[in-house]
């Protein structure tokens, strides 16, 4: 397992953008958004969002998709957002500049020199081909949080 920390800017952007990144809702298999990511990406390479619309997302309501998911066959529902692809995208683009992506690290470091201090909610990558990016977070979840925790 790796902590997204531990990669350089290219690297985060190329993560942030796979499918299992941008939606950890379990959808049945045949909506895959990893076509839609790349185009999107393409799209935007080189530009800011503001450059294809004056608006601002927020002037407008529904931007993200909204849908709701059945929790127990009965009468508990569970609202889930998917938040818009351009605006992931552009937002994915702004925090993995490298400026920013160093930003973010930096900030991150001086946080973990208080040893009081642990943050185990960031994203991991799996190393191996035989654990997705999902089973790897919640592996390192188990390990560093409920484990210790018993103890």
């Amino acid at each position: 397992m790796k902590n997204i920390l531990e990669l350089n800017a290219e690297d985060a952007r190329s993560y942030f953008l796979k499918q299992e990144s941008y939606s950890s809702i379990d959808l049945p298999y045949y909506f895959n958004f990893q076509n839609l990511l790349e185009e999107v990406s393409k799209i935007l390479s080189g530009h800011r969002l503001s450059d294809f619309r004056q608006e601002t997302p927020r002037d407008f309501e529904h931007v993200n998709y909204q849908l709701v998911s059945n929790k127990d066959g009965k009468y508990a529902w569970r609202p889930f957002q998917l938040i818009n692809p351009a605006i992931y995208v552009s937002l994915i683009n702004n925090i993995t500049k490298e400026k920013n992506w160093n930003l973010i690290k930096n900030r991150f470091e001086e946080f973990q020199k208080e040893s009081r201090i642990e943050c185990h909610s960031l994203p991991v990558l799996s190393e191996s081909e035989k654990r997705s990016d999902k089973s790897a977070q919640i592996l390192n979840w188990w390990q560093r949080v409920e484990q210790r925790s018993i103890v």
